[in-house]
């Protein structure tokens, strides 16, 4: 009896941990997801900038890369007393037209967090730094 009752308990706590957002997950998400802005700027000046506007949001950032022709920055932000945290992918693309997408893809650490910083509000704070650091590097 008390083996069942010790396993109830720890449910909640076994599908907290099953539901939580990792680097791994939103490093490996499909392209399409998150919110998305263009930039008149070729690729390398947005890239350059979109890098220095990650850094500048004092966030960690676990990992950059090249997929292809693509540039990927994985970030997290820390747990604080108001949030469990959240971890995030930033891609700029390359578009036909000379132009640069950049797409902001994040989740919360736990899909039950009501608190901490969303997505949209990552990507307008990222899209507002990327184009003023894009005004000062023209």
């Amino acid at each position: 009896m008390k083996s069942i009752w010790l396993r109830l308990m720890l449910l909640p706590f076994v599908l907290l941990l099953a539901s939580c957002a990792t680097v791994n997950t939103v490093a490996n998400a499909p392209e399409t997801e998150g919110v998305s802005s263009y930039f008149d700027e070729d690729y390398d000046l947005v890239k350059e900038a979109v890098t220095n506007s990650i850094y500048n949001l004092g966030v960690d950032i676990k990992m950059q890369r090249d997929i292809g022709s693509r540039h990927s920055i994985v970030f997290s932000k820390d747990m604080s007393a108001f949030s469990w945290g959240e971890v995030g992918r930033v891609m700029v693309i390359p578009m036909d037209d000379g132009r640069s997408k950049v797409t902001v893809y994040t989740e919360k650490r736990s899909k039950y967090q009501l608190t901490g910083t969303s997505e949209n509000e990552f990507a307008q704070e990222i899209f507002l730094s990327t184009r003023n650091i894009l005004a000062v590097l023209k």
